[in-house]
């Protein structure tokens, strides 16, 4: 227990400044503007999923609306656009082809709780005309109003779900054709008001209580504002500061409560006290919200919502969340949390796939990418005991976390697994992602960090590369080309971040910076462009290092970049890789996870459940068919690693032994104005790439507030020192105080 609340201070410690800077921040986010709730839980157990298909095909939503104890749809499959009436459920669905005229189309369908209108778009000669068609259940035309605009040669509306509200008199509110207003059209169609806007409006809505909200994009985040129809104007601007949620859907709920859905979740947002307040997330049901075209409240107080996979012509998929105190769904199955603030490719899919085929486990997916500030939220939710059971490292210092001791060790469930073993794995890549002979966190994954690839013949020695040897290649080329594309900041951030280890000592918390190795790193990074002045040039690193103008290389290698380094150097005798210089010469590489990164936490109670859903990302399975034989990066298993080195020497394309169909490495590289011939690797440049990685010996990680505040002031004090104004020993000292200053104020208790 004592461990226990000792992590939960450092990580509170470790959070504290960074949370009083947000705090400042929503401080000056000016006045009048009330903010949305700090506050959001990530799951609500008041809600359960129930989903099935309509049987019928469409494209696109157009709308949706709900009269009576029926729902109506709005759809179009690309040929033809079709109402679609339903039960609450989406049960009994019924398709109606709607009865336009030649030339319209339909912009939107909305609805005042007692009729439908379609707003159509029409095109007469030159000009679009607009209308406001009142229709049947059967979508039939009751009436229909032509909206006659004020200006109507410069006007150019745009009608989609959302855009428009319909009033009890079939008066009507839309947005302006530059999204910066509204305009009011009375019950025969004309234009009687316009209302000027200072931000961009998204959607239209109309509350219980008769009251028109404007949604859209305000100065520092998204806002509504109230409709004042005596004086005209937009006001009292609630905001959704603090969060970022994209791609969303808005409608009103009963009383000041507005529901805002996102492809992740579903939210409450109250107007009156900017509380926001996640319902469920769609995951949870078995849904990927990417598929979501449209929902709305309905009549009691559940919530209807439509999917589509995205960018097709499929079956439209009712979705129905309603209240419970206990969900009737999945009621044997053991929860498991999974944290993620960045939604990977293929991790929706792994953990839609996952619930379907488990009978024991269920994942919910606790999403912060939402959030303005993801990671602080993640990890404010982690001090307060929210821990999660399976943690997506991506983007985080997972070593922070490994430290804290909230990771729990994976070897033990892999040593005992059936068909994953230790073997299975890269030796270099294993070995350097342990901590102390345990593996905490892992990926499918990974790359080579940003490190220097420098011809053969411009180097003496090539058993690693110190800062005398950058000294002497600088010298070598015309113009200081060297490292022409990388500033003199970035290098300098590098050099230092690469190699954190011989300029902070965390064991004993102190700083080096005042050493002569550190004033010949600030003496070199002097020589090179500053970052305004490469900013104002056009460069082509591949022009300048086949013709000669540079002579190292600094960028990432995956297996991709060995194709062009191949290119690039081959008339220079080949190239050697290598990392920033460190303070001992070394011919050790530093590599970085470049796919989902996974842990398990120690506080998990159903590990064995978390390891079932973990271990898929690193099987054979998962290697061959996700990456695609993607040249990005390097598969952490070996024996993927070798169908893909495989691949990589193919001269004419094949099927291989699992029935996928290989093509030879695409021809040309780079951009138009310079494009480079790339060639199918031989025995040798495979028998090279194999040496590359097994001279990997640690692991990049992404720099958590502590590194990254060390960087910051030795970028600031290092610029005096670029311009002139101090010495490079001035320099360092200053540097050293104030770092080692910092690093007594952030000390762990």
């Amino acid at each position: 227990m004592k461990k226990i609340i000792k992590a939960y201070l450092l990580l509170f410690l470790f959070l504290s400044l960074t949370a009083c800077s947000i705090q400042e921040k929503k401080k000056e986010s000016g006045a009048g503007t009330e903010k949305a709730s700090s506050v959001m839980e990530t799951e609500n157990p008041a809600y359960y999923l129930s989903s099935s298909g309509t049987g019928i095909t469409a494209y696109f939503i157009l709308g949706l609306c709900q009269k009576a104890d029926r729902v109506f749809v709005l759809a179009e499959d690309g040929k033809k656009t079709f109402l679609i009436q339903c039960k609450e459920d989406g049960t009994d669905p019924v398709r109606t082809v709607l009865p336009l005229e030649k030339k319209e189309e339909t912009g939107c369908m909305e609805g005042n709780g007692r009729d439908l209108y379609l707003l159509v778009y029409a095109e007469k000669k030159q000009t679009t005309e607009y209308y406001l068609k009142k229709i049947d259940s059967d979508g039939s035309i009751i009436d229909s109003h032509k909206l006659k605009l004020k200006n109507s040669e410069k006007e150019d509306l745009f009608f989609s779900g959302d855009t428009a509200v319909i009033n009890e008199d079939g008066s009507l509110y839309t947005i302006s054709g530059d999204s910066m207003g509204i305009l009011f059209f009375d019950p025969e169609g004309n234009e009687r008001k316009r209302i000027s806007s200072n931000f961009r409006i998204t959607s239209l809505l109309k509350t219980e209580n008769d009251t028109v909200y404007a949604y859209g994009e305000g100065e520092t985040a998204k806002e509504f504002k109230k409709l004042n129809e005596e004086t005209g104007r937009l006001e009292s601007a609630v905001s959704l500061e603090g969060y970022n949620i994209l791609n969303e859907k808005v409608c009103a709920g009963e009383g000041n409560t507005i529901y805002i859905a996102s492809q992740n979740n579903v939210y409450s947002f109250d107007l009156e006290s900017g509380s926001l307040s996640p319902l469920f997330s769609w995951i949870g049901g078995g849904i990927d919200g990417a598929d979501i075209q449209d929902f709305l409240l309905l009549n009691d107080d559940s919530i209807f919502a439509l999917a589509i996979p995205f960018g097709e012509t499929a079956e439209i998929t009712t979705v129905t969340a309603k209240k419970s105190d206990s969900s009737p769904q999945d009621t044997d199955k053991k929860v498991l949390t999974l944290a993620s603030f960045t939604m990977l490719s293929g991790l929706k899919e792994a953990v839609l796939s996952f619930n379907q085929k488990s009978s024991q486990y269920q994942i919910q997916l606790r999403e912060y990418s939402e959030y303005a500030d993801p990671y602080t939220k993640m990890n404010l939710d982690i001090v307060s005991g929210k821990i999660p059971d399976i943690i997506v490292l991506n983007g985080i210092p997972a070593d922070r976390y490994v430290k804290l001791g909230i990771l729990t060790d994976l070897y033990p469930w892999m040593d005992s697994d059936k068909e994953i073993s230790r073997d299975d794995f890269v030796d270099s890549i294993l070995s350097a992602a342990e901590q102390d002979g345990k593996l905490y966190y892992f990926s499918p994954y990974f790359q080579i960090a940003e490190c220097l690839a420098i011809g053969k013949s411009s180097l003496g020695a090539s058993e690693g590369l110190t800062i005398e040897d950058l000294e002497t290649l600088y010298g070598q080329i015309p113009e200081n080309g060297m490292l022409t594309t990388l500033p003199r900041q970035d290098f300098l951030s590098n050099m230092i971040s690469y190699q954190i280890g011989d300029y902070i000592d965390e064991e004993d918390n102190k700083a080096d910076f005042t050493s002569e190795y550190f004033i010949k790193v600030l003496n070199f990074a002097k020589k090179l462009k500053d970052s305004s002045e490469i900013s104002s040039l056009s460069i082509d690193p591949n022009r300048e290092i086949m013709e000669g103008r540079m002579t190292a290389y600094c960028y990432p290698v995956n297996l991709l970049k060995i194709f062009v380094l191949n290119t690039l150097f081959h008339d220079k005798g080949g190239y050697e890789v290598f990392n920033y210089p460190a303070k001992e010469r070394t011919d050790s590489l530093t590599a970085e996870f470049a796919d989902t990164v996974l842990a398990i936490s120690e506080a998990c109670k159903y590990k064995e459940g978390a390891w079932e859903f973990v271990r898929e990302f690193f099987t054979y399975d998962y290697g061959a068919e996700s990456a695609s034989f993607s040249m990005w990066s390097f598969p952490s298993r070996k024996d993927v690693l070798e169908k893909i080195l495989k691949r990589a020497m193919a001269e004419k394309a094949y099927t291989d032994e699992d029935g996928m169909e290989i093509t030879p490495i695409q021809k040309t590289y780079g951009y138009d104005s310079f494009p480079i011939s790339l060639k199918p690797l031989t025995k040798e440049d495979v028998s090279s790439v194999r040496s590359l990685i097994g001279r990997i010996k640690k692991m990049s990680h992404t720099s958590d507030d502590r590194q990254e505040q060390v960087l910051s002031i030795v970028r600031e004090e290092a610029e005096a020192f670029f311009a002139g104004d101090k010495t490079a020993e001035e320099t360092a000292k200053i540097i050293q105080n104030r770092v080692q200053l910092y690093l007594n104020e952030t000390a762990a208790p």
